[in-house]
């Protein structure tokens, strides 16, 4: 469909056709989005004709709704608007997936009804309509993915230098793109200022690769020995960085020898595309397929903001690059392209994660580490940054043998659309189950097709479709008391994300001033398959048993938290499930996190860091319920 042309219409739907009443009418729509919808494809629904006279603001939430199930992504409902075509424009190629109505009725189907304009939500916006995703629909999530990606890498604006799509107003330009914006935090505010134009949030990289978690717990813990080797070479680091550079190039040369010395690893300045070249990379030679994986990527700068770019972003973008190269496009494919980013501007160091899934996500594994010589007494300083570089060194070996094993290609699927493919998925693949040893998984899909999702369906070897989760904080000890009385999934696994400690029994979760404090755990617990219920209207009975499970959690002086109708599975038999304790924990003792949504309407005394009480989950029954 051509580009149409559109005026604003906040009442009620142009009618079309006959006059005569009609049980049923379709409406035709399109949501008039030119990056997310190029070709302005047209969807439907059906609604009941005499909703027809009312405010078409009354269709606000069906419309979100319809938005997530075609274009797949979540939208602010405050940003909603629509819009009447200036002509008549013609519904061809209508996909209507969802009816179960025959005769759809009186109305012209053959026009477009509405023009939809909307924004995406950002994190907090979201917790209102969460929809579970059930597995017949799995093959058309990884097409998602697989297209999301294909997206990223043929983006052919990466020709430019990345020093400067690294300045902050060409940066906007990437972020406020949905098929190419990195996912590293930045983003760029909505003209309405309501939030994120682009959710750039994402799950850790430490979940897709072993190799990240290792080094931030190696750099995190003063008891791990710095090899002698690099203690030595430390020094010449941290002087060198502290001196005033005039000359970027300079600068360059003589870090370079210096990160390959304390690596063990190669660094040379190579090019990254056809034009631009990167100031240090550590590349891994793959024989079988031709390739050069970037194991290590560095950029420098004389000092921080030097020519009004940001050396983190640099780094990124000029890492990018290298893995969207044709050259490298066999390995790329098979695998979520682990490397690490170390970014440098004078007397500052920070060490980043990077991967490609469907997303690019690069994320700090250091703070901004002060290395160059400020004080007579520099031995601690440098004693920990010989911990850094010790282990980045470990992990560079590590990286290698991992991308060995890549490049021999056994045991990984093809990348085609509508295929499971690992490189979209967490690296954690088995646990040990008390009873059963051993278990194996294979992950088939997400809970939400959203890029920062960390709930995940799965396949163990038996058949049984089971919930990989990987959480911060958690209220295992609610989880278990409804586990146990058959108000809440059954446990498979709850420990460290290497699937081996199990932490179920002894668990005790730690609050420093109402902040987890911790590494990410993962969940496999039984899926639940659910309900659903037209205007999310919910029996009498189906009441009555969240209140049963409210109270079988406060008597043990429990509470739930964050009770609301996505935490709530209803099955077939109306039978109650509770989900996700994130925050559940003891009464008065465990506290809400820091940036509760101001969308939902908590109980009375909720609120951050305030300590959860019983009668918030009472009130949320009521209210949400």
């Amino acid at each position: 469909m051509p580009s149409p042309s559109r005026q604003p219409n906040s009442q009620h739907l142009r009618s079309y056709g006959p006059a005569d009443p009609a049980p049923i009418v379709q409406i035709n729509w399109v949501l008039f989005d030119r990056v997310r919808n190029p070709k302005f494809r047209v969807c439907c629904f059906e609604i009941l004709k005499e909703q027809t006279e009312h405010a078409l603001m009354t269709l606000v939430p069906r419309m979100r709704k319809e938005i997530h199930r075609w274009q797949k992504y979540r939208v602010d409902l405050t940003s909603i608007e629509f819009y009447t075509p200036v002509t008549d424009l013609l519904a061809k190629g209508i996909r209507n997936k969802h009816s179960a109505v025959e005769d759809v009725g009186s109305g012209d189907k053959s026009h477009v009804h509405l023009l939809v304009s909307a924004e995406e939500a950002t994190e907090e916006e979201e917790v209102m309509e969460e929809e579970v995703d059930i597995p017949g629909e799995l093959p058309q999530v990884h097409t998602i993915y697989y297209d999301a990606f294909l997206s990223l890498v043929k983006d052919t604006d990466s020709t430019r230098a990345p020093s400067k799509r690294a300045v902050s107003k060409e940066y906007a330009k990437i972020q406020k793109r949905p098929d190419i914006a990195i996912c590293d935090g930045y983003f760029v505010m909505t003209s309405g200022g309501r939030g994120p134009a682009v959710v750039t949030l994402a799950p850790p990289v430490q979940l897709f690769h072993p190799v990240f978690g290792k080094f931030v717990s190696d750099v995190s813990n003063p008891n791990f020995v710095p090899d002698p080797a690099v203690v030595s070479l430390i020094r010449d680091l941290t002087s060198t960085s502290a001196a005033v550079h005039t000359d970027e190039h300079v600068f360059s040369d003589q870090i370079r020898p210096q990160l390959t010395g304390l690596l063990n690893s190669v660094l040379k300045q190579v090019l990254v595309n056809e034009k631009q070249t990167a100031d240090s990379v550590g590349l891994k030679a793959l024989p079988r397929t031709n390739c050069s994986a970037a194991l290590v990527l560095s950029e420098h700068k004389r000092s921080l903001g030097e020519g009004g770019c940001d050396v983190t972003r640099q780094s990124g973008l000029s890492l990018l690059n290298w893995w969207k190269q044709r050259d490298v496009a066999v390995i790329r494919d098979r695998c979520c392209c682990p490397s690490f980013i170390i970014s440098i501007a004078g007397p500052w160091l920070c060490i980043f994660g990077a991967v490609l899934t469907s997303k690019f996500i690069v994320h700090p594994l250091t703070e901004m580490l002060s290395i160059g010589e400020r004080s007579v007494f520099e031995e601690s300083r440098q004693l920990r940054l010989a911990r850094v570089f010790t282990s980045l060194r470990q992990c560079l070996a590590q990286l290698s043998s991992y991308y060995d094993t890549v490049d021999e290609g056994q045991n990984i699927p093809p990348l085609q659309p509508g295929l499971a493919h690992p490189r979209f998925f967490p690296y954690p693949t088995s646990f040990t189950d008390p009873e059963h040893g051993k278990q194996t998984f294979e992950y088939t899909g997400t809970l939400n097709v959203r890029g920062a999702d960390v709930t995940f369906m799965a396949e163990l070897k038996s058949g049984e479709t089971v919930v990989v989760k990987f959480v911060s904080r958690y209220g295992l000890a609610a989880h278990r008391v409804l586990a146990a009385a058959g108000m809440a999934p059954q446990l498979h696994y709850f420990g460290d994300i290497n699937g081996e400690d199990d932490m179920t029994d002894g668990y005790q979760e730690v609050l420093s001033h109402g902040l987890y404090e911790g590494p990410v755990k993962m969940i496999v617990m039984e899926y639940i398959q659910e309900k659903r219920f037209k205007g999310d209207v919910y029996p009498a009975e189906v009441k009555a048993s969240i209140r049963k499970a409210l109270d079988t959690l406060h008597a043990q002086d429990l509470v739930h938290g964050g009770l609301r109708p996505p935490n709530v599975v209803v099955t077939l038999e109306h039978k109650v499930f509770l989900i996700d304790f994130d925050w559940s924990g003891k009464e008065d003792v465990t506290t809400y996190p820091l940036g509760l949504s101001s969308k939902v309407p908590w109980s009375q005394g909720v609120g951050d860091l305030a300590p959860l009480k019983k009668e918030h989950d009472i009130g949320m029954l009521e209210t949400m319920f």
